[in-house]
């Protein structure tokens, strides 16, 4: 969601970590008017041509984009779900591809039928609902809260109309123990 935005080079597998991800968030809003909904999307066909492109299944793995997904369901905007995300497919995907150019550029349907696959679509099905029963999740606002691992959580809640939902999302590849006051 934010490799661009950060110019984090995908083919060299670096990832930003939590504190990164915050200060990126924080910038784009403020190019945002407030009236305005941002679109909350892990890459598009225009993203996969702006660098040299390995699939975020390939490059972060399913648990990473799966946090990814979390994170645009959870933010303020509209999760939008990009050719395949929804069964963890992982092959290249090009707007130039067609029927005469272009190896493997449709989504891998196989791919729904894994363990991968179906835990994705379980989750985006959960995400769904919990996102359509929370009014704060797509009329609230939003605000970062500090935590003790600023560098592997990202936390914040969204607010509206005096409901309050909290959100930690562990960015880093180590479990870790969080007390909520």
């Amino acid at each position: 969601m934010f490799s661009k935005k950060l110019k984090v080079p995908r083919q060299n597998k670096i990832v930003p970590n939590a504190n990164e991800i915050v200060e990126a968030c924080k910038e784009m809003r403020k190019t945002i008017p407030e009236d305005k909904t941002l679109i909350r999307a892990i890459d598009t066909h225009d993203e996969t041509q702006n660098y040299k492109y390995i699939h975020p299944e390939v490059h972060c793995g399913t648990d990473a984009v799966n946090a990814d997904l979390v994170l645009a369901y959870m933010m303020d905007g509209i999760p939008f779900i990009f050719n395949g995300y929804e069964i963890a497919d992982d092959n290249y995907h090009s707007i130039y591809a067609n029927r005469f150019y272009g190896k493997n550029n449709s989504i891998n349907w196989c791919k729904a039928l894994t363990k991968d696959g179906i835990y994705r679509k379980k989750l985006i099905a959960k995400l769904s609902k919990i996102r359509k029963e929370n009014e704060a999740l797509y009329k609230g606002k939003l605000e970062w809260i500090e935590n003790a691992y600023p560098d592997k959580l990202l936390s914040f809640v969204r607010t509206y109309k005096g409901k309050r939902l909290l959100v930690f999302i562990n960015t880093s590849d180590k479990a870790v123990k969080i007390n909520v006051e």
